[in-house]
């Protein structure tokens, strides 16, 4: 049976050796201590995993220790396969189901500045060229596209697509996107500081990036959310807000 990717999801980092090779050790042992934890996915190769800057080798090799590790600690996987070139995404698309992901999520293409049209054909293009459940993933800060949601009321026609990523950091959009999409759609907030403003507006789940250092803090506040204790789940929000203030900083590349 396909694993219900709701919960909490962690936005993986991609571990390298001194070398320049991706380091599965450390990957395997930090995919080991986010599930002993109580993290239920994992979504990878994204924004804070980098994705966009792993060559094709590496994005192969990254995929099939990730499964591997998942796999191993009863987790589920979404793997962001974006980029600018819609015959590369297939091809990151591809990889990623050999390797076994359980899910795949891409950005609008990016680089060049692309309207409604062009990036529902992209859509179109690589959602009909996977059989995989497809998580579009909202990022305009990075892409310089915003999906609204008028757009994404036309785009959940597509074949496979069940949910979508939303970290615009726009909480009124969010809310917007739940009164479009409904209750079967999986809508996932992806901003570590509304993470219980998402929930309380129909979030399935949370990407975060705190929990890779502290995968207690949203573990815990989510679990006292699903409890119905919103004054611990507020307490909790307040200390994630703290804790990723103190995590800004440069990335690796």
């Amino acid at each position: 049976m396909a694993k219900k990717i709701e919960g909490v999801l962690v936005a993986s980092f991609t571990p390298f050796t001194k070398e320049g090779e991706i380091d599965g050790e450390i990957l395997k042992g930090h995919i080991k201590f986010l599930a002993e934890k109580g993290v239920d996915g994992i979504f990878a190769s994204g924004t804070y995993g980098e994705g966009p800057m792993l060559s094709p080798d590496d994005y192969q090799r990254f995929d099939r220790l990730m499964v591997e590790a998942v796999r191993e600690n009863d987790m589920f996987v979404i793997a962001q396969v974006g980029s600018p070139s819609t015959r590369q995404v297939i091809q990151q698309a591809e990889i990623a189901a050999e390797a076994g992901v359980d899910a795949i999520a891409a950005v609008p293409a990016f680089y060049y500045k692309h309207d409604e049209e062009a990036i529902y054909s992209y859509y179109r293009d690589v959602t009909s060229a996977t059989d995989l459940p497809f998580f579009i993933y909202n990022n305009p800060a990075r892409t310089g596209f915003e999906i609204t949601p008028q757009f994404l009321s036309r785009l959940i026609q597509l074949d496979n697509i069940v949910g979508m990523k939303d970290s615009s950091d726009r909480l009124l959009t969010f809310c917007k996107f739940k009164q479009v999409v409904g209750d079967k759609f999986n809508l996932i907030i992806g901003t570590d500081d509304l993470v219980l403003a998402g929930l309380l507006m129909g979030a399935k789940g949370a990407v975060l990036v705190v929990g890779n250092v502290f995968p207690e803090i949203p573990v815990q506040l989510y679990r006292a959310f699903k409890e119905g204790d919103y004054e611990k789940a507020v307490q909790l929000q307040y200390k994630m807000l703290e804790t990723r203030a103190a995590l800004k900083g440069p990335y690796i590349s």
